[in-house]
């Protein structure tokens, strides 16, 4: 650690880092350092209880019957990965113009899976799997006769799966 350079906007002391990892992804160099901090959050609870299951139709549906629609980025990207990819296969191997052309699909896909990893994690807390097979696109009750979608009777069923296991408070 003393060949490193050190400014004055550190936010960690260098006793508290404990790893660092270099990582190579498509648009550069990344290090990612492990640091040994007590982090505390203050968190109100909002005392409502939900279930959540994800779907195919939408990204996911809650017990309260709200959805969100899946963004579907990698659809949307499908016709830009599909050109930069004929644009690899024209290319001559091991030519530097095909590693700039396999540089540039390369990049496409990170960004596709980096707005699919931000939008999971900004949206959706748990991910469950249900058994029903995926033809089945409603549930009918035949005691209550309630029919509801599949994807929003999962998630109350989650629901009270969950608050019969930990317990209502």
């Amino acid at each position: 650690m003393a060949g490193l350079k050190t400014n004055c906007c550190n936010f960690y002391q260098i006793e508290k880092i404990k790893r660092v990892r270099l990582v190579r992804r498509a648009d550069g160099y990344y290090a990612q350092f492990c640091v040994d901090v007590d982090r505390k959050e203050q968190v109100e609870p909002s005392k409502k209880t939900v279930g959540l299951d994800v779907g195919l139709n939408h990204f996911y549906t809650d017990s309260n019957g709200q959805t969100v629609d899946n963004p579907r980025f990698l659809r949307k990207s499908e016709r830009q990965l599909k050109k930069l990819q004929r644009k690899v296969s024209k290319r001559k191997k091991g030519s530097a113009n095909r590693r700039k052309a396999i540089k540039r699909l390369a990049r496409k896909h990170l960004q596709v899976s980096r707005q699919r990893k931000d939008f999971a994690v900004k949206t959706a807390r748990c991910v469950v799997r249900f058994k029903k097979s995926l033809s089945e696109r409603t549930y009918q009750c035949s005691h209550y006769g309630t029919v509801l979608d599949r994807d929003h009777n999962a998630a109350l069923n989650i629901l009270a799966i969950g608050l019969n296991r930990v317990g209502h408070t």
